[in-house]
């Protein structure tokens, strides 16, 4: 599965989740020439700007966090984003949002041994709120 596909599944898995929750998908993948935004959603009033990052390694003892990805470039770039999206939008730049960061951690099946099949067999899905911005 390539990066893209990888991409594409996450931020799948995450609107399902997000509107399990309540929340209303606005938007999704909305690109401007300097970034992209991944989900934009909206619950009780509020817009919520979700970055989406997933973690395909086998391996999670080596300390490195999908999150940690958000480094101050990306963070410029997504402030520069939410304010094209909300006048675009015709929100108002006062308009309440908050930026969110959607974790999809996905884990592979075991064989009858307790070897790894090479097969996603489940994932799991955490929102960190308000992270950024």
């Amino acid at each position: 599965m390539n990066t893209k596909s990888k991409g594409n599944l996450s931020e799948s898995i995450v609107c399902d989740f997000l509107v399990s929750k309540g929340y209303k998908i606005a938007d999704r993948n909305y690109f401007r020439r300097w970034g992209e935004l991944d989900i934009v959603a909206i619950k009780e009033g509020s817009i919520h700007f979700i970055e989406v990052k997933s973690d395909f390694r086998e391996n999670r003892n080596d300390g490195y966090r999908a999150e940690e990805l958000m480094h101050n470039l990306k963070q410029r770039r997504l402030r520069r984003m939410v304010a094209t999206y909300l006048e675009d939008k015709k929100y108002g730049l006062d308009h309440p949002f908050v930026f969110d960061l959607a974790i999809v951690n996905f884990g592979k099946m075991l064989d009858n041994s307790g070897q790894t099949t090479g097969k996603s067999g489940f994932y799991s899905v955490s929102i960190q709120e308000n992270v950024i911005i």
